[in-house]
Parts: C-alpha cells; structure tokens; sequence
C-alpha cells in the first residue's frame, strides 16, 4: 500500500515538474536569421501593450497573431511603432523562431525576432 502511494505521489510531482518546465520555458532567441521562419507580407494592424510593452502586429491575410516581446521598452521596436502610420499597407518581412508552449496550445502567437521594411533591417533582437 505505501508503495502504490509512494508511486503516485512521485508520478504527481514529476508530471507537474514536467508541466511546468514546457510552459515556462522560455521562448528562444536565435544567433542568426538562418535559424528563423520568414513571412512577408502587408502590415495592416499594430498596437502596444501598456501592460506587457509588448507591439503587437497583424498581416494581411495570415491568421496568427505577432508580436515583438517587450517592444515598448527597446528603441529600435518603438521607432517601428511611432511610424506605424506610415507602414500601414507596406510589405514587412518578419522571422520568428519555431517553438511551442501549452499556453498557445494552436500556435497562433508568435514571437517577431526580425522586422525587414523594404529590404532594410529595422529589428534584430539578438543584437
């Protein structure tokens, strides 16, 4: 009986170790722009967080949602958002890495490491 007991309170514990090792690991940051999933295409949403400092953009025709992780707080991030007026309805080349959490269980929020606005490098996170 102890250690049928002994064995589920073990089990518990390392499913829950488990459990929160994939939901709070980190989202990576990558070493270069070879290691990234790139997407072109028309800016047609962005917005700032005041809560998280995270901006959050939206291109035309893709259901996922992106977002640069702290973009208030660096300057090159918040350059992009005070001329977000101006690139509206322009393409933009974005790279993300390929990750998966439980908190977006359908992978529809990704995380921007990269901003290209007409072949220029505007956002280089790993800089």
């Amino acid at each position: 009986m102890k250690t049928s007991r002994r064995f589920l309170i073990s089990s518990i514990i390392l499913v829950t170790v488990i459990a929160l090792g994939s939901i709070l690991r980190p989202v990576p940051i990558p070493n270069s722009i070879e290691e990234l999933n790139m997407l072109r295409g028309k800016l047609i949403f962005m917005q700032a967080s005041n809560s998280t400092k995270d901006i959050s953009l939206k291109i035309d025709g893709v259901d996922k949602l992106f977002y640069i992780n702290r973009g208030m707080e660096n300057p090159d991030a918040l350059a992009l958002f005070n001329e977000r007026n101006e690139l509206y309805e322009k393409e933009i080349t974005l790279g993300y890495p390929t990750y998966w959490t439980p908190l977006d269980w359908n992978n529809r929020h990704k995380h921007i490491c990269y901003v290209e606005i007409q072949g220029e490098e505007r956002f280089v996170e790993w800089e």
